[in-house]
């Protein structure tokens, strides 16, 4: 640990033996961490597991009241894990045995908290980061967070800083012209639970993810009369061709892999074309581990297109009372509409001094030289006809910098990202992707040796 870091616990505690008094009545604190962990969701408390094993000093802050704030607020009732629970468990710590192969919300938000005794992990709720800033010279982060339980400012300074905060933080609502008078319900698909409510209501779902596929599917089963927006290609698989594919990513490229679940995708669903949903270009494991783009799970939804008892729609060009006008000049009137739209990640607003490198490990936890990529590679350069040079990028990296870890639990990009070989290899995104749920011994041994 730094000097600074040292004399920061080191003022704090001449600071107590002299005026003797609680943490709750000042207005400034001071902590020193090795490693302090930006949320409590299952990639911070994988991270905070992974590292009491090899018994690293580490504090975990979560802006919320509890852990997993998104499972236990923000999820339907009927919320399944779309993975084998065989790929969704954290380090350590199996499932139990009697489990069923995909883990319904209330078991997965009780293997979590059983996860938190088993570690003991105890997070700093209710605290939230303000600003975090990179010292080049004493070679620590320097975090300034607000405790709002205590109405107090902890600053910590931290050799490490774990951002495990996860890309669904904000609520992403885009706005139509119009919207703001519309006179019927307007909800985000985190404020969603049940569909009873809608029964006989005209109800249209904006967005075509796993939310609100699997919203369109319980609004339509419950009574309402459905419509969906789809505007972008989508692949639709089941839960048992994920699995299937996740396992051949271990021994076969995933251009082969792709090719087989999309032949199987069709023999299941057949043309969906006709029905207003097209494929994308790139197959569905090469088009998550290059972008992170999810394929659909299918709970029924497609099925119910087909039969026309949910609607497709195209892009929305306005809305005026309570009509929504689509850009092919169709138009309907509803009475709700609700937003599966997905969530914004609020990380970069309180991060400050490094360049932001998503989903990637920073440059002192990779195995080769790094280089900053943007969240999709670019297109390779066309080679000089002329002078036969190699292309260089005219963008360096700002000296000093550093990249915070960002721990995403991201089983698909992560087998993905490992498992590619031949051609594919040689081609691929140097960095690897980083999945707290297979954070390895390795890793963190090279990460801690300094």
């Amino acid at each position: 640990m730094s000097s600074k870091v040292h004399r920061a616990n080191t003022q704090t505690l001449d600071y107590h033996r002299t005026y003797p008094t609680t943490l709750s009545s000042l207005l400034f604190e001071m902590e020193g961490v090795t490693v302090l962990i930006v949320g409590a969701g299952p990639a911070g408390l994988a991270t905070a597991a992974c590292l009491s094993q090899f018994s690293i000093p580490y504090a975990i802050i979560k802006h919320e009241s509890c852990s997993a704030s998104l499972w236990r607020n923000r999820a339907l009732d009927r919320l399944k894990l779309h993975l084998a629970k065989e790929f969704c468990e954290l380090p350590h710590m199996s499932y139990p045995i009697d489990a069923p192969t995909y883990i319904p919300k209330t078991l997965f938000v009780k293997y979590l908290d059983d996860y938190v005794e088993r570690f003991n992990i105890q997070p700093k709720y209710l605290t939230s980061v303000e600003s975090s800033t990179y010292d080049n010279d004493e070679k620590c982060w320097s975090i300034v967070a607000k405790d709002m339980s205590k109405c107090t400012t902890v600053k910590f300074m931290a050799k490490f800083l774990i951002v495990a905060s996860g890309e669904n933080s904000a609520e992403n609502i885009p706005m139509f012209r119009g919207l703001e008078n519309f006179p019927g319900d307007v909800i985000h698909s985190s404020s969603y639970k049940s569909g009873k409510s809608y029964s006989g209501k005209n109800v249209l779902v904006i967005g075509s993810g796993n939310f609100g596929m699997e919203i369109a599917y319980e609004l339509a089963t419950h009574g309402a009369n459905t419509s969906i927006v789809i505007r972008s290609p989508i692949h639709v698989m089941t839960n048992e061709l994920i699995r299937l594919g996740m396992t051949l990513a271990h021994c076969l490229p995933l251009n082969i892999v792709d090719k087989l679940l999309v032949m199987a995708a069709y023999l299941i669903f057949g043309d969906r074309s006709q029905h207003g949903i097209t494929r994308p270009k790139i197959g569905p494991m090469t088009l998550k581990s290059e972008t992170g783009r999810s394929v659909v799970i299918d709970v029924g939804t497609v099925g119910l297109i087909k039969k026309g008892i949910i609607k497709v729609q195209g892009s929305i060009s306005k809305i005026k009372g309570n009509i929504v006008k689509f850009q092919c000049s169709k138009r309907m009137s509803f009475d709700a509409i609700v937003f599966a739209t997905g969530y914004k990640s609020t990380t970069n607003m309180s991060l400050k001094g490094f360049t932001t490198q998503r989903r990637h490990l920073p440059p002192h936890l990779h195995p080769s030289p790094p280089r900053l990529l943007p969240d999709r590679p670019p297109p390779r350069p066309e080679p000089a006809a002329t002078t036969g040079k190699k292309h260089k990028s005219s963008k360096k990296q700002p000296k000093g910098s550093r990249v915070p870890l960002s721990a995403d639990d991201d089983a698909v990009a992560n087998a993905g990202k490992r498992h590619r070989s031949g051609a594919a290899k040689r081609h691929q995104v140097e960095e690897e992707e980083f999945v707290s749920s297979s954070i390895s011994s390795k890793i963190l041994r090279e990460a801690f040796k300094q």
